[in-house]
């Protein structure tokens, strides 16, 4: 939720709080009700949420790209295809 709010703070008034701590959850492996979000919540919840983080990391661009690299190859490693 902390994610969330912080998001909700710095770059996007309108997220939803519930909906966007909910994607953080499922991205750290829990399994929480998904009924209701849609690509509407999550692309923006997540391209907002990223720019969250990249902000409190001071735009360091070698952390940014290692954990961009894990989670792209995670995805790949699910069968799951990235749209180049």
């Amino acid at each position: 939720m902390a994610l969330a709010s912080l998001t909700k703070a710095q770059h996007w008034r309108d997220i939803d709080l519930m909906k966007a701590d909910y994607l953080t959850r499922l991205l750290f492996g829990e399994k929480p009700p998904l009924e209701g979000i849609t690509n509407r919540d999550v692309y923006p919840s997540c391209l907002f949420m990223l720019s969250a983080i990249v902000a409190d990391w001071d735009g360091d661009d070698g952390a940014i790209r290692s954990v961009l690299a894990d989670a792209e190859e995670g995805v790949a490693l699910r069968g799951n295809v990235l749209a180049t």
